[in-house]
C-alpha cells in the first residue's frame, strides 16, 4: 500500500473512532453531572457555568470539531477515489470542515455565551449524506452505502424539524406538539438527534474504508 493510501485509510479510520470516543467522553461528562436531568437540560449545559467539570464535555466538543474538520479531505479523497465528481467531493468537505469549525468554537465559547451558537453551523453535516450518496451514483457496490445515506438524510430532517419545532410548540401553544416534545423530555429528543449525526459518519468513513480496500487488493 502506498503512503498516499495509508494517510487516506488513517483518515478515514478517524472517521469511525472520534464519534465513538466523543459520545464515550459525552457519558462520562453526563455521569459526572448527576444534577443536570438529561430529560429536561440541554446537551451544552454540560459544558455551562452549572456543571461540575465543564472541561470534560467542552473536550469533548473540541475533539469533535478537530475529527469533522478532518473528515472533510478524508471524504474528499476517498470519493474521489471512488469516482465521484470534483464538485460533489469538494461540497463534502466543505460541508464537514464547516461543521467541525462550529463545534470547535462552540467549546471555547461554552453556554451561555451567544457565541456558542457557533454550534449551529455544526449542522451543516446533515447535507452531506444526500450529496454523498448523489456522488457515489456511479461508484458500483455501493447501493446499500447509498440508501442508508438517503434514509439517514431523511431522519435528520425529521429530528431537526422536531427539535426546532418544539421552540415554536411553546411560541404558539401547538397542543398536539407539545404532546409529542415538551419540557420534561426535550433534552431527550435533542441527544437522540446528536447520535443520529454521529453514527452515520462512523458508518459511512467505514463503509468507505472497506470499499477502498476491495480496490486496493490485487486481482487474481
Amino acid at each position: 500500500m502506498t503512503a498516499f493510501r495509508r494517510r487516506r485509510f488513517a483518515l478515514l479510520a478517524l472517521g469511525v473512532a472520534a464519534p465513538v470516543f466523543t459520545a464515550a467522553l459525552t457519558t462520562a461528562a453526563v455521569l459526572l453531572n448527576p444534577h443536570l436531568d438529561p430529560a429536561t437540560r440541554y446537551v451544552s449545559e454540560l459544558g455551562g457555568h452549572e456543571a461540575a467539570h465543564p472541561a470534560v464535555f467542552n473536550g469533548a466538543m473540541k475533539l469533535a470539531g478537530l475529527a469533522a474538520a478532518g473528515l472533510g479531505p478524508a471524504f474528499l479523497l476517498a470519493l474521489r477515489a471512488l469516482g465521484a465528481s470534483r464538485r460533489a467531493a469538494w461540497g463534502v468537505c466543505a460541508l464537514f470542515m464547516v461543521a467541525g469549525g462550529g463545534l470547535f468554537l462552540s467549546a471555547v465559547f461554552p453556554w451561555p455565551d451567544p457565541r456558542h451558537l457557533a454550534v449551529q453551523a455544526g449542522l451543516s453535516a446533515q447535507l452531506a449524506p444526500p450529496l454523498m450518496a448523489w456522488s457515489l451514483r456511479p461508484t458500483p457496490g455501493v447501493a446499500r452505502l447509498r440508501a442508508f445515506l438517503w434514509v439517514t438524510f431523511a431522519a435528520m430532517v425529521a429530528m431537526a424539524l422536531v427539535n426546532s419545532g418544539w421552540m415554536w410548540a411553546q411560541a404558539l401553544d401547538w397542543r398536539p406538539f407539545a404532546r409529542l416534545v415538551h419540557d420534561g423530555n426535550v433534552g431527550w429528543w435533542q441527544r437522540a438527534y446528536m447520535l443520529l449525526l454521529a453514527v452515520w459518519v462512523a458508518v459511512a468513513a467505514l463503509a468507505l474504508e472497506r470499499r477502498l480496500a476491495r480496490e486496493a487488493q490485487p486481482s487474481a
